[in-house]
């Protein structure tokens, strides 16, 4: 073999010493593309369907503490009532010593206990709404009173028993089927799927001013969180939108994900606190507010570089998070 055979076998060498180097670097990216999930990175639980996840090892950590309230905790009792919606009387028939008769003897002085409880049975209202109607003495003209909106037909259900039903089944996600049950084992009252339906979009209808008051809290919020998640409507891919603060949530539905969503939205450009989310590029446009990064998406991402990748240093970060946490949730 001469030199330049061996020159040609180095360089086939180096080439497919490149190639290999290259196909394991592919290789690696595509087993940490599979091994992602909803517990060790941002992708929804709802990519998790068809592949069995490794056991759940959940990030909070024991505390070593028994159950219930613990040693030096500020109990709490339930508020004494000054004024009672009824006062029932017990007496003592016979005394427990000698056995006298104590039916006709004065009582001395009172012990008293209270119960918060609900009344037995529910009971609807009717509120009766006359309108009395003038004759002008001028004109002659008849003139009826105006009567309030919730007595706008003949006979109709109440905006307390609309906001009931629509909150048990859109805020506590009852089944229609299941409010309209709650709603007549409650009130004895035959509530259909139809008026469930039209109370839901007569809600829908009207958000205008619960619009207002969540968009104004929001923006003057300290903390808020913001984030996106994917949807389909009628086939195509859509994208919901959120912020939130520890007392008031805001979606909007948008066809976009990035910036041109959330300057649609309008919240986000008029912010001026500190907008808690994950690493999309689209949240770091806005320089009005600070930044600040979502811990549950750095856990999840450093137990995927511990569990995938093996390093220990991963593992460590985040016990030191959580302990952080627990710190500042003991004030």
């Amino acid at each position: 073999m001469n030199l330049e055979e061996i020159e040609q076998l180095k360089a086939e060498n180096a080439g497919l010493k490149s190639q290999l180097a290259q196909a394991l670097e592919r290789v690696a990216q595509l087993e940490a593309q599979l091994a992602l999930n909803s517990r060790n990175s941002s992708k929804p639980p709802s990519s998790d369907a068809f592949v069995r996840p490794p056991k759940k090892r959940s990030l909070r950590k024991a505390s070593g503490k028994k159950p219930g309230a613990q040693s030096g905790h500020e109990g709490h009792t339930l508020n004494w009532n000054d004024h009672p919606d009824q006062i029932v009387e017990h007496f003592p028939e016979q005394c427990s010593e000698c056995h006298t008769e104590l039916r006709e003897v004065e009582v001395a002085t009172w012990q008293s206990h209270q119960v918060l409880d609900l009344p037995q049975v529910f009971k609807l209202t009717t509120t009766a709404h006359r309108a009395g109607l003038k004759k002008c003495p001028h004109c002659h003209k008849v003139n009826p009173a105006s009567l309030p909106e919730e007595a706008a037909h003949y006979v109709q259900y109440g905006p307390q028993l609309r906001a009931l039903a629509v909150y048990l089944c859109q805020v506590q996600l009852l089944p229609y089927e299941r409010t309209y049950e709650v709603i007549g084992e409650l009130f004895n009252l035959k509530l259909s799927q139809g008026t469930l339906t039209h109370m839901i979009e007569e809600c829908y209808d009207h958000p205008e001013e619960p619009e207002k008051l969540i968009r104004a809290g929001l923006v003057a919020a300290e903390v808020a969180h913001n984030d996106e998640t994917g949807l389909y409507v009628q086939g195509q891919r859509r994208w919901l939108h959120v912020m939130s603060c520890s007392y008031l949530t805001f979606y909007k539905y948008h066809l976009k994900r990035g910036k041109v969503a959330t300057d649609d939205i309008g919240l986000l450009p008029l912010f001026k606190g500190t907008s808690v989310h994950d690493t999309w590029s689209s949240y770091w446009g806005y320089t009005e507010c600070q930044h600040a990064l979502c811990n549950a998406h750095i856990l999840r991402e450093l137990t995927f570089v511990s569990e995938q990748l093996g390093q220990g240093w991963a593992n460590r970060l985040v016990e030191h998070l959580l302990s952080l946490k627990a710190q500042v949730a003991q004030g």
